[in-house]
């Protein structure tokens, strides 16, 4: 069940990572500095190369991410991805201490 419901909400903040980034200006900028702030929280070990396209960077750094899928499961608060209006509103959702889990 808790494991059912943490892939589901995987699916859903890969899924509103993908269209903040397709929408924004610069998709590429805005997923190099998504992948940044991961990284520097150790929650990805993978930066975007320059094909890398907003599917694929929503793929690799939250939905299939091994890192991310422990770390989501140590979150105590509700996360609506819906209600996340930007690429950095989403990543500071997620990060320990950002606006996040502390």
């Amino acid at each position: 069940m808790l494991h059912d419901r943490r892939d589901q909400l995987l699916s859903s903040l890969a899924s509103r990572l993908q269209k903040l980034i397709a929408e924004s200006e610069n998709p590429h900028q805005e997923m190099e500095r998504a992948s940044l702030r991961l990284l520097e929280y150790d929650l990805l070990n993978w930066t975007p190369g320059p094909k890398t396209t907003p599917f694929q960077f929503a793929m690799t750094a939250i939905e299939e991410n091994p890192l991310m899928f422990d770390h989501i499961g140590m979150i105590e608060y509700e996360i609506l991805p819906e209600h996340l209006e930007s690429v950095d509103e989403l990543i500071s959702a997620i990060l320990p201490g950002a606006g996040g889990l502390d």
